[in-house]
């Protein structure tokens, strides 16, 4: 989470892994330090939802026409090719390497507006 405000002790912080901002009162919070040049908050966030943060997309199938019967094989950041997974477009929709794969397959198209 970033601290954007804070009025009294009612805080205001975006959530880097849903992208979105969320109210909580400062007993909820607790001070994290990082180094900028060696970590990475939104990796270490996702740790909290225990996801891990996407590579790059390798492959789908499916029909563009029917996003929902799409899947895409993902490639996840820091495993090897023997922890690849086919997901749904569902759970990938709103992933930036998703819309990468996307314009670079010529299915531009299909990225959510």
């Amino acid at each position: 989470m970033r601290v954007i405000r804070n009025t009294g002790a009612d805080y205001t912080v975006h959530d880097l892994t849903q992208d979105k901002n969320i109210k909580v009162h400062v007993s909820r919070l607790k001070h994290f330090d990082f180094e900028p040049l060696i970590d990475n908050p939104t990796a270490i966030a996702a740790k909290d939802y225990e996801e891990d943060e996407v590579e790059c997309i390798l492959s789908h199938h499916g029909d563009p026409k029917r996003k929902s019967s799409m899947d895409f094989l993902v490639r996840w950041t820091g495993f090897d090719e023997s922890q690849d997974l086919w997901l749904p477009w569902s759970a990938l929709h709103n992933n930036v390497k998703l819309h990468q794969y996307l314009r670079d397959n010529g299915m531009v198209k299909l990225i959510p507006k």
